[in-house]
Order: C-alpha cells, then sequence, then structure tokens
C-alpha cells in the first residue's frame, strides 16, 4: 500500500517534470514499505543517495526551464531547492552517525515537501510554462 499516492491535479502539465515527481514519490513510499517491514536499516541509505540523485537531476531540469523561459519566481524556486538539498545532506550525516529515528523523520520531511513545494509552489509555474510554449510536448530533454 503506498504512502502517497499520485493525483492528476499534482501535474504541473509537463511529463519530464511530472515523471520527476512520481520519482519522489517512489522513493517515500518505499521508504514507507521499509519501515513497515521493519527493514528500514538496509533502505535508508539508498534512499538518502536517491534524493541526493534526484535533487542533481530534477532540480537542473526546473532550473533549465526557468533560465529558458524567464521565470519571474526562479530566485524563490531556488532557494527552496537549496533548502532540500541542505536537509537531504544533514539526513546523509546523521545517517553516518547511525541515528535511529532517521527513517520517520525523512518521510515526514518528503511528505512534508511533497505537499508544500511540489503541490503548491511547483503549480505557480505552470502558466508561466504553458505561456512559453513549454509544455509535455516539448520539455527539455
Amino acid at each position: 500500500m503506498d504512502f502517497f499516492k499520485w493525483k492528476d491535479t499534482y501535474s504541473v502539465q509537463n511529463t519530464l517534470i511530472d515523471n520527476q515527481h512520481k520519482e519522489i514519490i517512489r522513493i517515500l513510499n518505499c521508504l514507507n514499505n521499509a519501515f513497515i517491514e521493519k527493514k528500514t536499516d538496509s533502505v535508508v541509505e539508498v534512499v538518502i543517495n536517491d534524493l541526493i540523485e534526484y535533487t542533481k537531476i530534477h532540480f537542473k531540469t526546473e532550473e533549465d526551464i526557468f533560465k529558458e523561459i524567464d521565470y519571474k519566481f526562479n530566485e524563490e524556486h531556488i532557494e527552496e531547492h537549496n533548502l532540500f538539498i541542505t536537509q537531504v545532506a544533514e539526513f546523509k550525516a546523521r545517517f553516518k552517525r547511525n541515528n535511529s529515528a532517521l527513517t520517520i523523520q525523512i518521510m515526514n520531511f518528503l511528505r512534508k515537501w511533497l505537499i508544500s513545494h511540489i503541490l503548491d509552489s511547483d503549480q505557480n509555474y505552470i502558466d508561466a510554462f504553458e505561456k512559453s510554449g513549454v509544455n509535455s510536448s516539448n520539455a527539455l530533454a
């Protein structure tokens, strides 16, 4: 059972970005399933590394499109990305110190991120994407 499910209302009308958003949902659900099965010891490090890779790919995708369309909230959005990167780096450092309460904290962080960033902040650029012609048919690849 999924902890967090994708809904079409979460879409930013860009297939590439939507698929990347679905990836963070997959990571969250993977961590939740490991928690339920009491297998988090073997999964937390993988999840943290997946999040690091996710930020490299996904944030670059969004930020490249922002430059292309001269998105007016570019700086604020990038600041949110930087805060996410900082938090993931903190999780990695804490994992290396063997913090046992980390699983729930990562799950809560990701759930909150999905709600506040993907389902709120990212929705703000839909109009800018549409006006510039950046949509699912011509997304950066």
